[in-house]
Formats: C-alpha cells, structure tokens, sequence
C-alpha cells in the first residue's frame, strides 16, 4: 500500500470534516467537484459547498 494522508475538508457552513487514509485528490474535469480517493474508492464533495479541500497538513502549517 502506497503512502495516505488526512484530507481536511471546511464547508461553508463551517463544519469541518476530517478523512484519513486518503491516496489523491483532484477536482473533475468540468470543475463542479473535488474528488477524492480512499481504499480504492472515490468520494465527491461539491466545489461550491467547500472553503477549503487538501491535505490538513497544509492547512495547519498555515494558521
């Protein structure tokens, strides 16, 4: 198994959501929606309901 991280999601609304195990990210082609991979599988969120959508590592190194 490849190397994985914690992908930090905020959305507008505030709430914050933490998913670990994370492989990649990305944003689709038409640019509507992140897309994210875990255990081989992908997960969705929205670009307009998001603030933020990377690796907390980054986020955290920046407050």
């Amino acid at each position: 198994m490849g190397w994985t991280f914690d992908l930090l999601i905020i959305y507008k609304t505030g709430e914050e959501k933490i998913v670990g195990g994370v492989s990649s990210y990305d944003i689709t082609d038409n640019g509507k929606c992140f897309v994210y991979v875990k255990n081989g599988r992908r997960g969705f969120v929205p670009v307009d309901s998001a603030n933020f959508f990377g690796k907390e590592f980054d986020y955290k190194g920046k407050c």
